[in-house]
């Protein structure tokens, strides 16, 4: 391969298990579709802050002394840059909005209104994207394009929600004696105690302990 002068060439290698993962946790399933269909992508806009992100990275590794243990390399670039990398890549979307037959959106209400009574019924069990789309007998990107243009978000964007909402009523009725904020999260799928903070605060207007601790107000004599 001849590379000009003037540009830096990178090879990365990731598992797809590992990007798929991604991939559903920052709800892009329009993603795979693309890059399997396609195989490649440009985006001089967004490409330069994972550049950037790699000298860093060259940089700090080529210290005779790095900040961190070379073995932590691997967790540093799981939770950076392939995050980083996904979401330099823009959503696809349609230069001229295609007409939408009645058909066509009778069977996106539909097969939304499906994935909501499954995603309800399963609140505290483990659910994956490729878990609807098996019960659904549907493929990603319609199921995604179909939440997309009914709720006006992902498939796994309305399951967080959802999540979220359920673990507010549970620690609404909680006994503080008992029960616990980390336990209940747990329950319905939030395994990262940060994460799950920042998103139920921003939802709510409260962090998850307040609420919590407003049961416990409730229930005293």
């Amino acid at each position: 391969m001849v590379i000009p002068h003037h540009l830096d060439f990178c090879n990365v290698n990731i598992s797809k298990t590992l990007f798929d993962e991604c991939l559903q946790i920052m709800d892009r399933g329009d993603l795979e579709d693309r890059l399997l269909g396609q195989n490649l992508f440009h985006s001089p806009v967004t490409l330069p802050r994972v550049a950037a992100y790699l000298q860093q990275l060259r940089s700090l590794v080529g210290r005779r002394t790095p900040p961190f243990p070379l073995s932590h390399l691997e967790s540093f670039i799981i939770k950076d840059f392939i995050p980083l990398l996904i979401d330099a890549i823009s959503p696809v979307q349609e230069p001229f909005p295609s007409p939408v037959t009645t058909n066509g959106a009778n069977h996106r209400a539909q097969l939304v209104r499906q994935a909501e009574e499954y995603i309800l019924a399963h609140l505290d069990h483990p659910l994956t994207l490729q878990d609807l789309c098996r019960v659904l007998h549907t493929s990603k990107s319609p199921l995604f394009q179909s939440f997309q243009s009914v709720l006006g978000m992902g498939p796994m964007a309305y399951l967080k929600i959802q999540r979220l909402h359920a673990v507010r009523r549970h620690l609404k009725v909680a006994d503080p004696a008992t029960e616990s904020v980390t336990a209940t999260a747990h329950r319905f799928g939030f395994w990262s105690p940060g994460h799950f903070a920042r998103d139920y605060q921003r939802l709510f207007g409260e962090r998850p302990s307040a609420t919590l601790l407003k049961a416990s107000d409730r229930q005293r004599p």
